[in-house]
């Protein structure tokens, strides 16, 4: 994973990173919804993950939180080794992966797959410079509760 806690300032530094990924990753999110947001259309999948209740909407976070965790290891951790080490190439292991990243949220529609593809871009140049997954896991993952939670609201 990359952590090299040794001092507190490598802590602070990794937990800063974090919230500016996590402010660019809104940023991107709302962009989205206001350029793209006419053309999208929720699919029934997409839909069927909105917390129809509080109890629904609590369980979709921890999920969420989670799952922000786990794709950064899969994705920029995993996946992006494997290709490093088959192709030689960080330029070529970052697209592939990107593009499997990208391709695993098919579920929510063609439009949405544009701000996913642009937040993996952000948090694969984020652990390629800190040489560590934590900024992202820790950017990610209250990043997809966000989304979680204004689903929720948005469809009350």
């Amino acid at each position: 994973m990359g952590a090299k806690w040794s001092r507190w300032g490598t802590i602070a530094g990794d937990l800063g990173v974090a919230l500016a990924t996590l402010v660019v990753m809104a940023v991107i999110g709302n962009l989205s919804n206001v350029v793209l947001g006419p053309f999208q259309h929720d699919s029934a999948a997409f839909r069927s993950f909105v917390a129809q209740n509080t109890v629904e909407a609590l369980a979709f976070l921890g999920l969420a939180l989670t799952a922000g965790f786990v794709e950064e290891f899969v994705f920029r951790g995993y996946l992006q080794r494997q290709f490093q080490a088959l192709f030689g190439s960080t330029i070529v292991a970052s697209l592939l992966q990107l593009i499997v990243f990208t391709q695993g949220h098919l579920y929510q529609g063609w439009i949405r797959l544009v701000p996913v593809f642009l937040i993996g871009v952000v948090v694969t140049i984020v652990a390629l410079w800190r040489k560590s997954l934590i900024p992202g896991m820790v950017a990610h993952g209250p990043g997809d509760g966000l989304v979680a939670f204004i689903f929720f609201f948005k469809h009350l």
